[in-house]
């Protein structure tokens, strides 16, 4: 259930009360269905974890404020540790750059402030409040063409916990800071209807204090698109420990069009290049992350969208003997007339993780209305095709009405292998009617009954 409304409140530009309501039947009641379920606003977004909040949003021209209450359910897990609760939480933000009427300052200077109080696992209970002060110079730049500039960054956190891993039940309250300077020198050759952009940069950043909780067994996904990020490792309560360099290359092949038309598509060609270096290994990063290290994994990424029918892009992470691929990510889409089929790999492995997944989704439109869906998964790492899903489904304005076949091969609780037929029709926006035609589970002969 979700429930949205414009409060008006004066002198804000929006101002928002957001309430949110998840619940099902029994903890596998989304997995069972989840191929036969339409999506709707209130859909689950997870089969695993449902969230139930109560949310208030207001924005001004400079700053802006949402506070709410969460709770998590963890399905699948025993129900004395299964819920996690935030009471209360608040997110605040503010541009200070305006108070300064010359910006005598060459940049911009946001403040920040988060506060959480959440109560998981039965008795583990963990308070913070987090305030940050940012600023960010403008680009300076050089006769040589070099673009410069510099991002001084300074945070405070206070914390208290109970049967907490991380914090203890006296109060703490640290002081850090990090200072990170970017520069690039980007590079331009354009010819006819051909443009092509060459950037060579680099990152230097600095805790001086080097103090960082340990985050080691924690999980951060480095790739060329969050490298240079400040927050690479995606932790709110701490900046990233020691001295680091970070180098990058970007390279984009564009191809320009004498048509402007909106449904004109954009091609071009563009590969990242990205990898860390310390002067030190920092023990309380994340492991998976590969930056812990002195030399970090070479980061790539390739995005082709050149072909009016083929799109492709592949991101990958090379172990720094650059002999060893320690992840692999590949996205291809084919689309020829009605016909769009979508290929999916995922591998991880070493320190990185340990996914082996393929993937394949196909769909043909025969016509405005009518569309014939197919999809697979099989995980290699167990050598097990993990379903098959295979929809005729006819939608309009007032109804969507389809037929349903999956076939699943695992097992999970009172989710055991199956083949379903399902016939839905779903109202628009009113309601969902459904029938199972036909269900096997290991031991039976199949047909259980027409419409019943």
């Amino acid at each position: 259930m979700n429930y949205t409304s414009d409060l008006k409140v004066p002198n804000y530009l929006e101002s928002k009360f957001d309430a949110q309501v998840e619940k099902v039947t029994n903890d596998t009641y989304l997995k069972v269905f989840q191929n036969n379920l339409f999506d709707t606003p209130v859909m689950p977004g997870s089969q695993t974890t449902m969230n139930s909040n109560i949310k208030l949003y207001l924005e001004k021209d400079d700053q802006n404020l949402t506070t709410g209450i969460e709770v998590y359910e963890n399905l699948g897990t025993k129900h004395s540790d299964r819920y996690q609760y935030t009471l209360p939480y608040y997110d605040f933000s503010k541009n200070l750059t305006s108070l300064i009427s010359d910006n005598s300052i060459n940049g911009s200077l946001n403040f920040y402030s988060t506060g959480t109080n959440k109560l998981s696992d039965t008795n583990n209970l963990r308070t913070t409040v987090v305030n940050d002060f940012n600023y960010t110079s403008n680009d300076f730049i050089s006769k040589l063409g070099f673009k410069n500039n510099f991002d001084l960054y300074f945070k405070n956190l206070n914390a208290v916990g109970k049967n907490d891993s991380i914090y203890t039940s006296d109060a703490q309250i640290d002081g850090m800071s990090i200072l990170k300077i970017d520069s690039s020198f980007p590079l331009l050759k354009s010819k006819n209807m051909i443009k092509e952009t060459l950037t060579p940069k680099i990152s230097f950043r600095i805790n001086p204090g080097n103090n960082m909780d340990n985050y080691s067994g924690s999980s951060a996904n480095i790739n060329t698109n969050n490298v240079f990020d400040i927050n690479r490792l995606g932790i709110t309560n701490d900046f990233e420990a020691g001295r680091s360099l970070t180098f990058g290359l970007d390279y984009k092949f564009d191809q320009l069009e004498n048509s402007q038309s909106e449904d004109k598509k954009d091609k071009y060609l563009e590969l990242k290049l990205a990898t860390v270096i310390r002067d030190q290994n920092e023990n309380d990063i994340p492991i998976n992350s590969t930056i812990n290290k002195k030399n970090s994994d070479l980061f790539g990424s390739i995005d082709n969208q050149l072909f009016d029918n083929i799109n492709l892009a592949y991101d990958f992470s090379l172990d720094n003997d650059m002999k060893t691929i320690n992840s692999n990510s590949i996205q291809t889409e084919i689309s020829i007339n009605n016909f769009i089929t979508t290929f999916n790999f995922e591998e991880q492995r070493n320190e990185i993780g340990s996914t082996h997944l393929l993937s394949n989704v196909t769909k043909y439109q025969i016509n405005d209305s009518t569309s014939l869906k197919f999809s697979t998964r099989r995980n290699k790492k167990i050598n097990l095709t993990e379903y098959y899903n295979l929809s005729y489904e006819y939608k309009n304005d007032c109804l969507t009405a389809a037929l349903r076949f999956n076939k699943s091969f695992y097992q999970d609780n009172d989710l055991k292998p199956t083949e379903d037929l399902f016939f839905s029709i779903t109202l628009i926006p009113l309601t969902t009617y459904e029938r199972e035609i036909y269900k096997k589970t290991p031991g039976q002969s199949g047909l259980k009954g027409w419409f019943r």
